[in-house]
């Protein structure tokens, strides 16, 4: 019996480098990547961030979660159909279908996966019925569902929580007044690998692409599905750092409350339904309000009367290196004040092999940063300022 799962457990991961969703994600993430690549240099002058930095730290959240909802399919037996899993790869494709990694979201992939499961059954798709099984799903399918949406949902609370306090990809844009400030944008995208046991009716199974595995007369596909998750916030006024925070405490919330209204459908069927609809209704609300809130602060990232404030550092660059952070303001260079990047870089450049800078931390906080300059380190240090991005001042 061991054999039998080795070799099918095998066989499933093969499978799952032949799923589309897979190669659908990593292109999706090229084209938002080179997207932002593209930005960066014009906005200023050079790549930020490299390529994939989407993903970056999201693979524990995304084998964790794998491992716990993997357990909970095989030991206590929620269990999805092919065709689910059919459906959740087409819609999180034409969900995506523009690059947005907002769309990526369980309480919509899931959810619109949830209502097409209700409606397909009441069209006249009766020419597929060779091939997939449309008929009415039972109560305990819906069940699954919702309990699968609500875990995922907990996953998507977690892939916000991972990103740290520098792990945001700035944008220069124009405010109503015409001034030019500082927008900074989280996202995440991550592929959670579930191993799943899938009932068949018959001995060949569905679709022959799978393994079968026999349990007490009952036949199973063993599936290694790779389920998408993504999320896409930006804000302009205020810290990264407590952005994430808010927005995390809401959307852990939020999947509490929708994995309760599962778990108690499993007595009351009708509750299946009202926690997808909060989901999605949830889900939308959240960001709604704090967009909303957002545009009624005053820009966070602008330039100041005094210093100048770090919009961002660059990875492994001299600034970071240093422990400068997004957000704290460099108010001298050698005992001379600054509140401009041209302002900045002169003083930098004449301060010769040593330099000194007096950063304001985001407490309000005073702390010195002494440093030598190294034959590799730019003039920059790394760092990017709320100010007129390249393209329009390389025209002056």
């Amino acid at each position: 019996m061991i054999e039998i799962w080795g070799y099918e457990l095998i066989r499933g991961l093969i499978k799952f480098f032949l799923n589309p969703l897979l190669y659908w994600s990593f292109f999706l993430l090229f084209v938002i990547s080179k997207i932002r690549i593209k930005n960066e240099r014009k906005n200023f002058a050079s790549k930020i961030y490299p390529l994939f930095s989407e993903m970056k730290n999201t693979w524990i959240i995304s084998i964790v979660f794998g491992i716990v909802f993997s357990a909970l399919s095989v030991v206590i037996g929620i269990s999805l159909s092919t065709e689910i899993y059919y459906m959740i790869i087409i819609v999180t494709i034409i969900l995506t279908i523009f690059g947005s990694l907002s769309m990526l979201t369980p309480s919509l992939t899931i959810g619109i996966t949830y209502f097409l499961l209700l409606l397909l059954p009441l069209l006249p798709l009766s020419f597929l019925e060779s091939y997939i099984n449309f008929s009415l799903p039972s109560s305990q399918i819906l069940t699954n569902v919702a309990i699968f949406m609500a875990i995922m949902l907990l996953a998507e609370a977690f892939l916000i929580r991972r990103n740290r306090k520098d792990e945001t990809y700035p944008k220069l844009i124009q405010s109503q007044r015409g001034i030019w400030v500082g927008e900074q944008h989280v996202k995440k995208l991550t592929i959670i690998p579930l191993l799943m046991l899938v009932p068949t009716n018959g001995a060949d199974g569905i679709l022959p692409i799978f393994p079968l595995i026999e349990v007490s007369s009952q036949s199973y596909q063993l599936i290694l599905f790779p389920f998408v998750i993504g999320f896409h916030i930006y804000f302009q006024g205020e810290l990264p750092i407590k952005m994430i925070r808010k927005y995390f405490q809401s959307v852990l919330i939020l999947a509490f409350i929708v994995l309760l209204l599962a778990i108690a459908s499993i007595y009351i069927p009708i509750l299946s339904f009202l926690s997808v609809i909060f989901a999605i209704i949830g889900k939308g609300f959240i960001k709604y309000r704090y967009m909303l809130n957002d545009q009624r602060k005053p820009p966070y990232f602008t330039l100041l009367n005094r210093g100048i404030r770090v919009l961002a550092v660059k990875p492994d660059g001299p600034a970071d290196r240093l422990g400068i952070s997004v957000g704290e303001t460099i108010v001298k260079v050698n005992d001379e004040l600054v509140k401009n990047s041209n302002q900045f870089y002169e003083a930098l450049q004449n301060s010769g092999a040593f330099f000194k800078l007096e950063v304001l931390d985001i407490y309000g906080e005073v702390r010195f940063v002494t440093s030598a300059f190294f034959e590799e380190d730019h003039y920059e240090l790394g760092l990017s300022f709320p100010e007129a991005p390249y393209r329009y001042s390389r025209r002056k």
